[in-house]
């Protein structure tokens, strides 16, 4: 899911304190004023099915650039730790749930 960026510059880049909904979709806030919006809305029956998949999940990342955004969900399963890419509307059912989101910039 593409995501954008509200300055058009490269992303904001730290842990996400809040997320509100909006016409724009989805915006990330950090702790100081900038923010990431994200055409998406919260898919929390996704979430929950892969809550339900992992003995622990602890994070979800977001690795965004200028154009484009992609969401990684870190967690722990049986087999160890394991990092899987996943929806952008599950990533933030999973913030709903209670699953910290980070947000780092996407390798160039």
């Amino acid at each position: 899911m593409a995501g954008k960026n509200s300055k058009n510059t490269p992303a904001a880049i730290g842990i996400v304190k809040s997320v509100d909904f909006d016409d724009r979709g989805a915006v990330l806030s950090f702790g100081d004023s900038s923010t990431l919006v994200l055409d998406a809305e919260p898919n929390v029956r996704g979430a929950e099915r892969r809550l339900k998949a992992f003995h622990d999940v602890y994070t979800v990342v977001v690795k965004a650039d200028a154009g484009d955004v992609s969401a990684e969900l870190y967690g722990v399963n049986h087999n160890g730790e394991v990092n899987r890419p996943v929806p952008m509307a599950d990533a933030l059912g999973l913030w709903e749930l209670g699953v910290p989101i980070r947000v780092e910039r996407a390798a160039a």
